[in-house]
């Protein structure tokens, strides 16, 4: 006779980014891309429970959703307290999962305690080079990166398995805290291709090169030196998104007298009529891990130019499926010389490969069946099933 867990539904766990929510999620305009996933494992037959830092709103934007169920700080605790709680508040729900899984490496450390006290396997699940953004940012040897060393370390070795969206990160990570292979698993970043279509159509003024650009305005994008690499070009530059350096990069648009339209976060359709109202997509960063915006783009068909930076060169062909320069301000505006002197129907083809290699690779449902296959390995492995 079979057991009675043997015939139940199998439930997932997801702790979201430490600090994160569905409001937050949905002031970004990326809720109902987050959730695609969480949808596709529901229709696989997976219970889903979403662990937020939110308060009380989580629960009634989580009534737009039946397929999940949020688990949130609805008592109005202060929020330090109730993460450190987090193992106790939601215990009853958290022991009867059959697996857990981190969104992002950031927040493991709660989803570490809850896996120990709850006794369920955890998948850490780490979407950009976390200790290398603080080596960016810091330095080798700065406080900053050790600390984001050890917090590798620590939550990587806890989790019963660990996941990259690249294998370039995988590898890195790996050797840094000696992973063992049959613990890392790759599963890339997902697009929802029904949110790209229909396919992008180029409306090339030959007058103008329209250039957009989204995501978060910070160092690591390198933006203000792409501003700079306009300078003296018929260019209109619409950045969408928002961050840190925002002052900075509308006094250099002003400085080099560029036409350059800044927007705040949009959501994912308003988003579609910003890059439809562009020639090209333009991501000139110094590194990335998986870039959404880069896969996002490029299912959408739209041409794209990118920096030729780790995280960015993997995905783009030189002249097949996009273009790539030097992150350099010479290296920027060669490139951006090269995109001007391509006609239309060059640009269309390179949108048009570029959405054929983004759709075949990367789609939510094929990502959904990865994960599904990892979940069932994981909860086998320690008994879950």
């Amino acid at each position: 006779m079979p057991s009675l867990r043997a015939v139940q539904m199998p439930e997932l766990v997801l702790f979201l980014t430490y600090g994160s929510s569905l409001k937050s999620w949905k002031d970004a305009g990326i809720l109902e891309r987050e959730l695609a996933l969480y949808h596709e494992h529901a229709q696989a037959g997976w219970k889903v429970r979403i662990v937020s830092y939110g308060g009380p709103e989580d629960l009634e934007i989580a009534k737009s959703f039946d397929f999940v169920e949020v688990l949130c700080n609805e008592y109005h605790l202060h929020f330090r307290l109730y993460a450190a709680l987090i193992p106790w508040l939601h215990a009853r729900v958290g022991r009867a999962a059959t697996v857990l899984k981190t969104n992002q490496l950031y927040g493991a450390h709660i989803a570490r305690r809850c896996a120990r006290a709850w006794k369920i396997p955890l998948i850490v699940r780490q979407g950009y080079g976390h200790y290398e953004h603080r080596v960016a940012e810091y330095g080798t040897d700065s406080r900053e990166a050790l600390a984001a060393c050890r917090y590798e370390f620590v939550n990587l070795q806890a989790g019963a398995h660990a996941v990259f969206t690249t294998a370039e990160l995988a590898k890195r990570a790996a050797d840094r805290h000696g992973l063992a292979p049959e613990k890392v698993t790759i599963v890339p970043n997902y697009i929802v291709p029904e949110s790209w279509s229909p396919p992008f159509k180029a409306k090339r003024q030959p007058e103008l090169l329209r250039l957009a650009f989204y995501g978060r305005f910070t160092e690591q994008k390198n933006l203000e030196t792409f501003i700079e690499a306009c300078a003296g070009m018929p260019v209109r530059l619409t950045l969408i998104g928002e961050g840190p350096l925002e002052r900075v990069l509308k006094a250099t648009a002003q400085k080099f007298d560029i036409n350059c339209q800044f927007v705040g976060r949009v959501a994912q359709e308003k988003l579609r009529e910003y890059l439809s109202d562009a020639d090209w997509f333009v991501l000139p960063s110094h590194y990335e891990g998986h870039p959404k915006s880069l896969l996002e783009t490029m299912s959408f068909g739209m041409p794209v130019f990118g920096a030729d930076s780790p995280g960015i060169r993997e995905q783009i062909v030189d002249g097949e499926t996009g273009i790539l320069a030097d992150s350099s301000l010479v290296g920027l505006r060669h490139g951006l010389q090269r995109i001007s002197g391509l006609d239309r129907k060059q640009s269309e083809s390179l949108g048009k490969k570029a959405r054929d290699w983004a759709l075949s690779r990367f789609s939510v449902q094929a990502i959904a069946k990865m994960e599904q296959s990892l979940f069932g390995q994981v909860s086998q492995k320690a008994g879950r099933t």
